[in-house]
């Protein structure tokens, strides 16, 4: 999939640029334009003192300030030779990002989300969830936080792109194969299965008296023949999926089987080598929970610290 426009949301702040310089070689590579959006909020005329007078005055500067600020930022992208336009909205965040993405088809919709601590800290940022959850369009998210030093690096070599098997989590392959053509980056297809200890625990298996006459846990079962076996078709996707790249023009693919915890095996791979982007799905939720990403790509996004590119596979 190739993206016709970049759309950006901005709030002034220098952690919400951070996502600027990976905005800019999407746009190079696909020759796509952007479209800067800063949204302001809602005023009403019992801000000020008297109706009318303060309240319109402080709702044009906002306005105002908000236009300058785009300009600066769109005059450093025009400069790079990037096709930039931008506008200023007032309202709702996370509905007028919706509505401005669905608006024209192709568009990949870029910004940064918060890091939190404490019982949330697996939560992203409500508007990054909320347009996920609300709409088909991609995401480039890159959590602001611990890692923010990472975001100012100019270039990226690599894709890493976490796969389970699932037709789901291959939703990311067009995305991946086109990137990798567009901005020439090496994909890593990342496979993570369990580990010894976990395969231990699914078998079966009984206690028995030891030497010294203490208890013994002994697993029954082709343990070890099974845990081959897994991975060994674990590789020979990974081939299937790698020779269908490959035909489709992209040069450079490199294949990884991890074991144990999914997310937190992607971040630690990912940690270990440097200029990342991550390319994922995730699925979409109903209910009480409709604003919580998938858990495994929701760590991705909060532990490696690299760009996320996020596909929604589509619900059923």
């Amino acid at each position: 999939m190739e993206y016709q426009r970049i759309l950006v949301c901005l709030d002034g702040s220098e952690l919400a640029e951070r996502i600027l310089p990976f905005v800019r070689l999407f746009a190079k590579g696909f020759k796509a334009p952007v479209h800067l959006l800063q949204v302001v909020p809602p005023l009403t005329p019992d801000i000020g003192n008297e109706p009318g007078g303060p309240f319109i005055e402080l709702t044009f500067q906002l306005h105002k300030r908000a236009e300058m600020y785009l300009t600066e930022v769109r005059e450093s992208l025009v400069d790079a030779g990037v096709d930039v336009t931008f506008t200023v909205e007032e309202g709702d965040v996370a509905s007028l990002v919706i509505a401005e993405a669905e608006g024209t088809p192709g568009t990949l919709v870029a910004l940064t989300t918060h890091g939190r601590s404490g019982a949330a800290r697996w939560l992203m940022g409500s508007v990054t969830s909320k347009v996920l959850t609300a709409t088909d369009v991609p995401l480039l998210v890159l959590r602001t936080g611990a890692n923010e030093h990472l975001a100012l690096r100019e270039s990226l070599e690599r894709v890493i792109v976490p796969l389970d098997g699932s037709e789901a989590a291959e939703m990311v392959l067009p995305s991946v194969a086109a990137l990798a053509k567009a901005i020439d980056l090496e994909v890593v297809l990342v496979r993570v299965t369990p580990s010894g200890g976990d395969y231990l625990r699914y078998m079966e298996y009984h206690y028995e008296l030891g030497p010294g006459s203490t208890l013994a846990r002994v697993y029954e079962g082709p343990f070890e023949e099974y845990s081959k076996e897994s991975e060994a078709k674990a590789m020979d996707y990974l081939d299937k999926i790698t020779a269908d790249l490959k035909s489709q023009g992209v040069k450079k693919v490199q294949q990884k089987l991890l074991h144990g915890d999914a997310a937190e095996a992607i971040a630690t791979e990912a940690a270990g080598m440097e200029h990342n982007l991550v390319a994922m799905t995730t699925h979409g939720r109903s209910g009480i929970d409709r604003w919580v990403m998938g858990s495994v790509t929701d760590r991705v996004v909060r532990e490696c610290g690299d760009p996320v590119l996020i596909i929604r596979s589509k619900r059923a």
